[in-house]
Parts: C-alpha cells; sequence; structure tokens
C-alpha cells in the first residue's frame, strides 16, 4: 500500500453566535419586531460570552473569519476579531 502524503492540512472553527434576546427569552418589545424574530441582537450576556471568545482565541491565528450576515453572529465574529494580535477583515456570507 502507497502512503500517500495530504497535500493541504485545514483545520476549521465553528463558532455559534453569543446569546441573543431571543435564547435568554428577553421581550425587547410588547409586540415583537421583524428585527425581534428574525435576527436579534446579543444580550449583555452574550456580548461577553463573545468577547471571552475573541481572548480565548487571542493567540490563534486565523486565516480568514467568515460569518453569515446576522447581526448576532457579526457582532460574535468581530468580538473574536479584536480579539486576535493580527486582526482580519471579517468575511460575510450572506447567504450562510
Amino acid at each position: 500500500m502507497e502512503n500517500i502524503t495530504p497535500v493541504l492540512e485545514l483545520e476549521m472553527y465553528l463558532i455559534r453566535h453569543g446569546q441573543s434576546n431571543t435564547n435568554a427569552g428577553i421581550k425587547v418589545h410588547e409586540t415583537p419586531t421583524i428585527q425581534d424574530m428574525a435576527d436579534p441582537y446579543l444580550t449583555e450576556t452574550g456580548i461577553l460570552q463573545a468577547k471571552a471568545l475573541g481572548k480565548y482565541f487571542g493567540d490563534t491565528d486565523f486565516d480568514y473569519i467568515y460569518s453569515s450576515g446576522l447581526f448576532r453572529a457579526e457582532r460574535t465574529a468581530t468580538e473574536v476579531i479584536n480579539g486576535q494580535k493580527s486582526r482580519k477583515a471579517l468575511r460575510i456570507l450572506p447567504y450562510l
């Protein structure tokens, strides 16, 4: 059997967004808006979670950082970037 060496090595991290208002059961408006239902904002806890994640990955040198176009995902990814020594541009994949 032939010894095959991989041509490319890939390491990928999949991260879920921090806690959102919907996750926490927080009712932002008496009658929920489309924003509240479709793309809720992060709670204060969610922002702290995202910042902690940025700190956790602070020494990880990512080649690229991608996010969906949802606000909660972008905010989480931005906090990860803010924790990086070498900040990369956030790449938005709107259909993700």
